[in-house]
């Protein structure tokens, strides 16, 4: 993993941040126990939306991470 860059954070709601040439962003789930930070890489489309009109062109993304986060990357707080 590369250089790690935070572009934007809200404690307890999402993460964005830059690694290499990806953008990432994190969103936190308590449960399933013991909480995971859900990942998800976005897609170009997804950056040109950020680019336009800020965190709120993502938002759909992050309530759909929330509800199913099954279907992205999980990364355990353990």
């Amino acid at each position: 993993m590369g250089k790690i860059i935070k572009i934007e954070e809200k404690a307890w709601e999402y993460g964005l941040f830059k690694v290499d040439e990806k953008y990432l962003i994190h969103v936190p789930i308590g449960s399933p126990s013991p909480g995971f930070d859900i990942v998800h890489e976005l897609n170009t489309e997804e950056i040109e939306l950020y680019n336009k009109v800020g965190i709120n062109g993502l938002m759909k993304r992050i309530e759909d991470m929330k509800v199913n986060y099954y279907d992205y990357e999980m990364r355990s707080w353990r």
